[in-house]
C-alpha cells in the first residue's frame, strides 16, 4: 500500500500537477502521526524530497538531495526502512546529480555518477529488480548521451522501448518516449555543429563544447 503511495505521488509530479502533488503530501501527513508507522515515516521522508526535487529553486533542490543522502545512508539493520525505499531514493538523487552536472560540467559529480550507477545496476539485474533496471537504464542512456555515446543510447533506448511494450507502467514508458526525444534533439544539435551557416560566435561556442566533451572522455578513459 505504501509504495502505492510513492506512484500516485510521483505520477501527479512527472503529469506537472504539482499543486496536487501537494495536497496528496498534506492528506498523507495529516493520515499518519509521524511514530506512528515508522517505515511510513521514512516515505514521508521520500515525498517531502521528491516535492523538494520539483521546485526550481537551488536551495530547495540542495534540500532534496540531503534528504535523499540520508535515506541512501541509514543502516540496514534498521528493519524499518526498505532496500526498495533506498534504491528509490538513490534513483531520484542521481536524476538530481545528472541535473548539477548539466548545470556547471563538474567532472567530479559525473564520477560519482558513474560509481554509484554502476553499483545499483549490478544490485538489480543479481536480485531480478525489473522495476528498477529500467529505470537505472535510463539514467544509464543519459549518462551515455553525456558521453557522447549517441549509438549506444539510441539501442538501448530502443530496447527499453521493446521490452515495456506489454508492461503496464505508463511512468517508465514516458520516460522512455521521453529521452528518445532528447536524444533525437541532441543529435541534431550536434549535426548543426558542421553547419556552414553557423556565425562565428556559435562556431566559437561549439568549438569549446567538442573541446571539453574530448578532455572529460580522456580523463576517465577506460572508465567510459
Amino acid at each position: 500500500m505504501i509504495e502505492g503511495y510513492y506512484f500516485k505521488l510521483i505520477l501527479l509530479l512527472e503529469n506537472q500537477k504539482i499543486n496536487q502533488a501537494i495536497q496528496f503530501y498534506n492528506s498523507l501527513k495529516k493520515r499518519f502521526t509521524p511514530g506512528q508507522f515508522k517505515e511510513m515515516d521514512y516515505y514521508m521522508k521520500l515525498f517531502e524530497a521528491l516535492l523538494l526535487k520539483y521546485e526550481t529553486r537551488i536551495t530547495k533542490k540542495v534540500k532534496a538531495q540531503s534528504i535523499l543522502e540520508d535515506l541512501i545512508n541509514k543502516e540496514m539493520d534498521d528493519s524499518f526502512i526498505t532496500k526498495d525505499l533506498q534504491i528509490w531514493a538513490l534513483f531520484h538523487y542521481l536524476e538530481l546529480l545528472l541535473n548539477e552536472y548539466n548545470e556547471y560540467k563538474d567532472t567530479d559529480v559525473l564520477i560519482e555518477i558513474q560509481s554509484l550507477l554502476s553499483k545499483v545496476i549490478v544490485y538489480s539485474q543479481k536480485h531480478n529488480l525489473l522495476a528498477f533496471i529500467f529505470q537505472f537504464s535510463i539514467i544509464n542512456t543519459q549518462l551515455l548521451v553525456i558521453q557522447g555515446k549517441f549509438i549506444e543510447a539510441d539501442k538501448l533506448l530502443k530496447s527499453l522501448r521493446i521490452a515495456l511494450e506489454n508492461q503496464q507502467n505508463l511512468i517508465l514508458k514516458k520516460r522512455v518516449e521521453s529521452q528518445i526525444l532528447k536524444l533525437n534533439d541532441t543529435i541534431i544539435k550536434w549535426k548543426h555543429l558542421s553547419d556552414e551557416t553557423l556565425t562565428l560566435r556559435e562556431r566559437i561556442e561549439n568549438v569549446e563544447i567538442l573541446e571539453y566533451l574530448t578532455k572529460v572522455i580522456k580523463m576517465k578513459g577506460d572508465d567510459y
